[in-house]
């Protein structure tokens, strides 16, 4: 008897825990930001972004329109003024504090367009190699690219995905319950830890006060 009330009381504890561990990853994997590198900047509730990585804190406040949007920049302290330009993907033109960082084009769908400096044809940002995995301060700062996907082309991203929780769905529970499942913990006849009374059905531990059951 005993036995069977501490059994649904692990259960229902195991089913608290997990349904307790599945709101935080919602909480937290659905709230809208975007990614900088291996940074998340959530969104927050006036309206800026915030988010930090092993090299620093970030924060990005924007205004403005879709035709000339104003983005203020933050790392570590130090901000930067951006405003970007945009009559038509065809005319792109991108400031930082006041001088003229690039002009040119933007290519594809709105949020994931790539951008073309017009005097030369190249790309808007050069492609950095990063030795020892080692960012520098310079490598910190948002590309032209992030920029304009973000201030102009609206690209908002979530941290996780809710397909994700499918497998997790499957395995959780099984894997979290599975040691007060109706037939327990299940142990060889030489590893069965010393000190616990053998028996049928429920047997407690007074070394751990753990519940052990087994299969003859």
């Amino acid at each position: 008897m005993k036995g069977s009330i501490f059994h649904k009381m692990q259960t229902s504890t195991c089913w608290i825990v997990c349904l307790v561990l599945l709101g935080v990853y919602l909480f937290a994997a659905l709230r809208p930001g975007v990614w900088l590198r291996d940074a998340f900047l959530y969104r927050q509730a006036d309206g800026s972004f915030s988010g930090k990585d092993a090299y620093a804190a970030y924060t990005l406040q924007l205004s403005g329109t879709e035709s000339e949007a104003e983005a203020a920049f933050t790392l570590d302290g130090e901000t930067r003024h951006y405003r970007i330009e945009a009559k038509d993907s065809a005319e792109v033109k991108l400031y930082q504090d006041g001088a003229l960082i690039f002009a040119g084009s933007a290519l594809g769908d709105p949020g994931d367009a790539i951008l073309w400096r017009e005097d030369d044809g190249d790309l808007a940002d050069e492609v950095k190699v990063i030795v020892n995995g080692e960012y520098q301060k310079d490598d910190l700062w948002p590309s032209c690219g992030w920029l304009y996907n973000v201030a102009v082309g609206g690209r908002r991203e979530t941290r996780g995905s809710v397909a994700f929780l499918l497998p997790m769905g499957a395995l959780a529970p099984s894997r979290c319950c599975s040691g007060i499942s109706a037939t327990g913990w299940r142990y060889p006849a030489a590893s069965r830890p010393t000190g616990t009374t053998r028996c049928s059905g429920w047997a407690a531990s007074p070394t751990s006060l753990a519940f052990l059951c087994w299969r003859p």
